[in-house]
């Protein structure tokens, strides 16, 4: 099996995990290890990356958003078809 190694510096280092960029310009959590500090050129693999859980992940999260977008799309629409704004501007034809 073949690893392929990533190199990067440490910008910043979390209580779990520290930041890297990498030399692909992107921005990863790595795994924390002893005497790691901010500045640090290191060598990771695809194994030391940490995959951190949101609560964006969470399906209640995006029901909300869901509703919500819903909800603006309708209200967009009433406001299109019944132009609450030109009630009482009307113009007569002789």
């Amino acid at each position: 099996m073949f690893i392929m190694l990533k190199k990067g510096m440490v910008i910043k280092i979390k209580e779990k995990y520290v930041i890297v960029a990498t030399d692909e310009s992107d921005f990863v959590r790595i795994s924390k290890k002893d005497g790691t500090f901010v500045g640090q050129k290191i060598y990771f693999d695809d194994l030391d990356i940490v995959q951190l859980t949101h609560h964006t992940s969470s399906p209640n999260y995006w029901t909300g958003r869901r509703y919500g977008a819903v909800l603006a799309a309708c209200l967009l629409m009433l406001a299109i078809f019944i132009n609450p704004f030109n009630i009482g501007n009307y113009q007569y034809m002789r």
